[in-house]
């Protein structure tokens, strides 16, 4: 409900400063990820992921920014 009354997702055009009716609020999203984790050693594991498998496009609410495309990592980790 909060949403319908934030200029920042409701606004009906930059900087006008009036809210759009109805307001459908913010979209949502989900992505299919696949991630595994190796454990070499009692103090060293390394992680294979495949993030955003379909490549959508999305974006965490209020942060204006859009979230990278299909990526993959793979990673080292060491503890000591």
């Amino acid at each position: 409900p909060l949403d319908e009354k934030d200029l920042r997702i409701c606004e009906t055009g930059p900087f006008s400063g009036l809210l759009e009716t109805p307001c459908s609020g913010t979209d949502s999203w989900a992505t299919a990820n696949f991630t595994t984790t190796w454990k070499l050693n009692s103090n060293l594991s390394t992680r294979l992921a495949f993030l955003n498998l379909s490549d959508e496009t999305y974006r965490w609410h209020g942060s204006g920014f859009d979230q990278p495309g299909f990526n993959s990592r793979w990673t080292l980790e060491g503890r000591f």
